[in-house]
């Protein structure tokens, strides 16, 4: 659940550890399924930008507003930290 991040540009998870396959298929079925709009981007290491770690799929600030309300039911309520004011009560 602490794997994710939000920006004034949307929100984001952090899909690393998934191949380019994986991560293609979490997009497809978030556009399909729920009309949420994603992209992925590469990432590389901080310490090293020559070192690729994986991919970050990344939801804009539209569709968050369709993501949140529909990942929050399962998400800790220690963890509603992560998500905008409006969402944490």
């Amino acid at each position: 659940m602490d794997d994710g991040y939000l920006r004034c540009s949307g929100c984001g998870l952090c899909t690393e550890a998934f191949s380019l396959g994986c991560v293609t298929i979490l997009k497809d079925v978030l556009n399909y399924k729920y009309n949420i709009k994603a992209t992925f981007y590469s990432r590389n290491s901080n310490d090293n930008k020559k070192i690729f770690t994986g991919y970050r799929l990344f939801i804009g600030v539209a569709a968050c507003e369709t993501f949140i309300p529909l990942i929050k039911p399962l998400v800790l309520p220690f963890m509603f930290y992560k998500f905008p004011k409006k969402y944490q009560s």
